[in-house]
């Protein structure tokens, strides 16, 4: 029987069924399933049960599927894979994603799993996290970027700088996120002083939006005497 005169809702559970068992031809079996089937919903669907099995290659494919959903489905199952054999191929393919996929919920997903990757691997990764939260149409990727960035290893002085200049982005959005971005670097990155001003400027002249998000921020960054001094009005 071809799979197309099978109800989607029980092709998707033969697909789970063959995750648990998760032996070769099962596993080879999903994967057709990513590559061939005529439902976008099943597509997604199997790309779910492959996130933890078998190599990226199909994943990383998937970054090109016609549906957008199936693409962040790839996407969000890249970064459950993070410091695997298949890092360095996964960073390329999503920063290639990044770069060139016109769906906003695509290039969110990518920047996520990109954050979660070993970009040690990837000696671009910053430059093009930085690009994108400079250059993006979208507040939301802009503020993604944001979030991504501080949580990538490399030159930090080069996510402060990216940092602080999107505290004055147009959009409430990525302001908030730079601030809560600029709150989760090192403890002990030199610009320390440097970060609680900028922060503390923002707290000063910006929305409630972003006033709660420099809050979080200086908690983070442990600046209790700056907390006191706005406590006390």
């Amino acid at each position: 029987m071809s799979s197309k005169n099978i109800p989607e809702e029980v092709r998707k559970l033969i697909i789970h069924s063959l995750s648990t068992i998760a032996d070769e031809p099962s596993i080879s079996a999903i994967a057709a399933a990513v590559q061939h089937d005529p439902s976008a919903d099943v597509r997604a669907a199997a790309i779910e049960e492959l996130q933890w099995l078998g190599s990226a290659e199909t994943l990383i494919t998937a970054l090109h599927d016609k549906s957008a959903a199936v693409r962040r489905a790839a996407a969000r199952a890249l970064a459950c894979r993070r410091f695997s054999s298949d890092t360095s191929a996964a960073v390329t393919a999503l920063v290639a994603t990044l770069r060139r996929d016109k769906n906003v919920s695509v290039r969110e997903e990518a920047l996520r799993a990109i954050a979660q990757q070993d970009t040690s691997v990837a000696v671009d990764v910053l430059n093009v996290l930085i690009e994108v939260l400079i250059n993006d149409i979208s507040p939301t990727v802009r503020a993604a970027a944001a979030l991504s960035l501080s949580r990538i290893s490399g030159d930090s002085s080069a996510v402060v700088d990216a940092l602080l200049a999107a505290l004055g982005d147009k959009s409430q959005k990525v302001r908030a996120a730079a601030a809560i971005g600029l709150g989760r670097l090192d403890e002990n990155v030199i610009e320390r002083n440097v970060i609680i001003n900028a922060l503390t400027r923002a707290f000063a002249n910006d929305s409630v939006t972003v006033k709660n998000a420099v809050v979080v921020a200086l908690q983070a960054l442990g600046a209790s005497e700056v907390l006191v001094a706005l406590a006390g009005g």
